[in-house]
């Protein structure tokens, strides 16, 4: 019996090692199949036996990075317009280019490119750009530089029937009120351009068509009896909207680089969007709504 066992264990080894022999010469057979190809198409010799479309070896050290099998010029169209799911390749023998066509592309590492690359939608990074300055050059060689490009933050806010209250502070006295609309990150903030498109300011039983009042946008909220100093300092100054309904653009003209840098690194900059009503047009607590578009080009410098 335990000879009969015995046999029977060498057998199934050597059925085990049959398939495992025939599943390696499946293996090599198409390494051999793809090599020829390779070589056909990129006109490359990858074995080294001095013929192009005769691949022996079972084995050969071949990175495919993107489309180019090396660093090899290519003369061939690479992957004939090969389509794998949403991606394609496309190759152009003439110019030796290859071209990749997706609709979403996510790179979960890091990505370099040595040539130039076009992008026809958004291009959405989480960490930053970086490369070799296009322009400047350190002085001495005990100087070293490091350019990061992408820092430039453009913020778009669209402002749909945002509610603004205001108390009324009782005879000729202006009343203000305020909303937050925006949380800078953590940081020193330098806005480059704050512009204000289509601000306007819907009324209602309290606040008609006759009545005149102003805007601004800055750092705290619009308390009364007028709006001033952090109040306006986004904007930089109140923009009249007499009469009420008056639909209007700013533009903010800061008058030095102080006016434009925020200290965000102990408390995040907030940005409100602040309304003064006229104290002869308003006789009593209102809500009303505001519609705008808010463009802002900004820098975080950081919170060191």
């Amino acid at each position: 019996m335990a000879t009969e066992r015995i046999e029977k264990a060498e057998k199934k080894d050597d059925g085990v090692a049959a398939q495992a022999l025939k599943t390696a010469n499946e293996a090599a057979a198409k390494v051999r199949k793809l090599g020829k190809r390779l070589e056909e198409v990129l006109g490359i010799d990858l074995d080294g036996d001095g013929t192009l479309g005769k691949f022996a070896a079972v084995f050969v050290a071949l990175s495919l990075v993107g489309c180019m099998a090396s660093a090899e010029t290519v003369t061939h169209t690479i992957f004939d317009n090969s389509t794998y799911g949403t991606a394609s390749f496309s190759g152009d023998s003439s110019t030796a280019n290859c071209t990749l066509t997706v609709d979403d592309l996510t790179v979960s590492d890091d990505l370099t490119v040595t040539d130039d690359a076009a992008v026809g939608g958004d291009l959405t990074v989480t960490g930053t750009i970086s490369g070799t300055p296009a322009a400047g050059a350190v002085n001495g060689s005990v100087v070293s530089a490091v350019e990061t490009y992408g820092i430039v933050n453009k913020t778009v806010l669209t402002l749909s029937d945002v509610p603004i209250a205001v108390t009324d502070l009782t005879g000729s006295t202006n009343s203000c009120g305020g909303t937050k609309i925006y949380d800078f990150p953590a940081g020193q903030i330098y806005v480059l351009g704050f512009m204000v498109e289509n601000f306007t300011f819907k009324t209602n039983a309290t606040i008609d068509n006759a009545h005149g009042g102003d805007f601004a946008f800055g750092t705290t909220v619009g308390a009364g009896p007028d709006l001033t100093s952090t109040e306006i300092d986004m904007t930089d100054a109140k923009v009249s909207i007499d009469t009420i309904t008056n639909v209007v653009d700013a533009v903010s003209a800061f008058d030095s680089v102080a006016e434009s840098y925020w200290d965000g690194t102990a408390t995040a900059v907030d940005l409100y969007v602040n309304v003064l009503l006229d104290g002869e047009d308003i006789d009593a607590t209102t809500t009303n709504n505001v519609d705008a578009t808010v463009k802002i080009h900004w820098i975080n410098l950081g919170d060191d």
